[in-house]
């Protein structure tokens, strides 16, 4: 198997992407992945994941750099940055809930 460094499998990744990142509150979260994505300030991204994590952990790395241009996440979790980043949940559901960034909170 061929292994190359995150800074290579990041510039394979086009701006608008949409990325499916596993782990649970930033647990498990390829962090040096998302740090590359953050350095790289990689734009417009939909983020596929089981949270939005914490500030500074995991995907809420990608919050505070204001990547995502939308979430697709089963739970908000602990982020209070995931509703000042102006997330809202189109649907009642506790599962499939889908955060998007609106112009306005």
């Amino acid at each position: 198997m061929l292994a190359i460094s995150p800074k290579s499998a990041i510039a394979m990744i086009p701006d608008g992407a949409s990325l499916m990142i596993g782990g649970f509150m930033g647990v498990g979260t390829p962090e040096l992945l998302v740090d590359e994505l953050v350095r790289r300030g990689k734009p417009e991204l939909t983020v596929i994941a089981n949270d939005t994590a914490a500030p500074g952990k995991g995907i809420g790395k990608l919050l505070s750099a204001k990547l995502p241009r939308k979430a697709v996440v089963s739970r908000i979790g602990l982020n209070p940055q995931a509703c000042a980043w102006r997330l809202r949940s189109l649907s009642s559901s506790c599962f499939g809930m889908v955060g998007v960034r609106t112009p306005r909170c």
